[in-house]
């Protein structure tokens, strides 16, 4: 039986050797804002024995790139509703389940919360629909949507 284990990372050099598996271009975007959103987010990852199998951030006031949504975003935010960010799994961890794990043991580390994300590739919202979130909005400026988690 594998070894598994949801855990929330709270030293800062763990936060910043985590975010070196992020892909180039995820880098680009969150790397020189972070100290913007440090403060009020969390930085989770599965692990299956020491590996990291799938990370993601849980933004709760403000996070990057919300221009589509901007005024729900506020809305959201306003109603303590937790934005998940940049989730993903390593490449080699692909395929087997552990982002569906990493949002199940969020939800469950966290009950009372409403959780929102936004995609851009319109494939992802069928994922996030079998894992409890239901298509909110489309974005009218661009190809993107807002889910939310269903109650």
């Amino acid at each position: 039986m594998e070894s598994l284990e949801f855990r929330k990372l709270t030293k800062t050099e763990e936060i910043a050797e985590v975010f070196s598996l992020y892909p180039d271009d995820w880098k680009e975007v969150l790397l020189p804002v972070w100290s913007n959103y440090a403060e009020n987010s969390e930085v989770y990852v599965l692990l299956k024995e020491d590996d990291i199998t799938t990370l993601g951030i849980l933004f709760h006031n403000g996070a990057p790139e919300m221009e589509a949504f901007a005024e729900t975003a506020t809305l959201l935010f306003m109603e303590r509703k937790p934005y998940i960010g940049f989730i993903y799994t390593l490449p080699n961890f692909r395929g087997r389940g552990f982002a569906s794990l990493w949002l199940k043991e969020l939800k469950n580390a966290l009950p009372e919360k409403t959780f929102w994300l936004t995609v851009e590739d319109p494939k992802l919202i069928t994922f996030y629909e079998s894992n409890g979130f239901s298509l909110q909005d489309k974005s009218p400026v661009q190809e993107e949507w807002l889910l939310l988690t269903s109650q």
